[in-house]
Order: C-alpha cells, then sequence, then structure tokens
C-alpha cells in the first residue's frame, strides 16, 4: 500500500503505538506551540498594521501640507491662484491661500479670518502644535481630484 511520505512521517509521530505515549505527547505538544506561535503572529502583525495605519492617518494630519520658501520660482502655483494674488503673501504677516474646494467647505474668502494648528517650534524638529489665526488672501485650484 503506498502512502505520501508526509502523511506517512505525520501518522508516525502522531499516533500512538505500544509504549509510544511519551513521543506521541511531545509531537502534539510542540504542534499546538507552533500552532499558538502562528496565531500570536498573525494577530500581532494585524495589530501592529492597524496600530500604524492610525498612527501615520493623526501624525499626517497635523503635519502641514505646503511650506512656502522665499524664492518660490519653482512652483508653478501661481498659474492656479483663482483670487487674490500670490504677493500677498508676505512673511511674518499670517496670510494663506487655501484651495478653492477648502474654501467652498468652510464657507470662506479672501479677507476673512481662519485658525489653523501649526506645529510648534524647537530646536529638536518637533514641539506641541499650537493654534494660530491666518488671513485668508486668496484661493487656488490645481484641478486634481
Amino acid at each position: 500500500m503506498f502512502q505520501p511520505v508526509p502523511i506517512f512521517v505525520g501518522l508516525r509521530y502522531s499516533v500512538p503505538r505500544d509504549h509510544g505515549f511519551f513521543v506521541s505527547f511531545i509531537t502534539w505538544v510542540s504542534l499546538l506551540g507552533v500552532a499558538a506561535g502562528v496565531a500570536a503572529i498573525i494577530v500581532v502583525l494585524s495589530v501592529m498594521n492597524g496600530f500604524e495605519s492610525e498612527l501615520r492617518s493623526r501624525l499626517l494630519s497635523v503635519a502641514a501640507h505646503a511650506r512656502l520658501i522665499n524664492g518660490g520660482s519653482v512652483s508653478t502655483i501661481a498659474d492656479s491662484i483663482r483670487e487674490g494674488n500670490l504677493r500677498d503673501l508676505l512673511p511674518g504677516l499670517n496670510r494663506m491661500i487655501l484651495g478653492r474646494v477648502l474654501a467652498y467647505q468652510l464657507q470662506i474668502g479672501a479677507g476673512d479670518s481662519v485658525t489653523a494648528m501649526i506645529p510648534g517650534n524647537t530646536d529638536m524638529g518637533g514641539g506641541v502644535p499650537r493654534l494660530q489665526e491666518f488671513q485668508v488672501v486668496g484661493t487656488f485650484e490645481v484641478g486634481s481630484k
């Protein structure tokens, strides 16, 4: 009678023979240990993936989506301005230009004030976020959805 080798080896060490109970017991304990370990790894990886995505979404919601650096000659945002002027953004005046859809959702336009959460400044590159008021000086639209 022909039996495949894996089934033969599995049955050889899992079914107790005469005076072979101890070998069978060790086999079953080992099998249960491996199954419990694999189950624990699956659960931990699932939890860590969920935690990572939640942490990433919360951290990215606090991070700035754009930064204005002196010069601005690299950007083509000036072509996308729908209301206001890019020259209205001056350092230290707490002004901003919002996307057209966001401005529509917030029901605000040029001249209105917006309170935004911005990252705090520290020497270590992090800090506690703080609220700051900005004056909206225009809107832009780049055409992406």
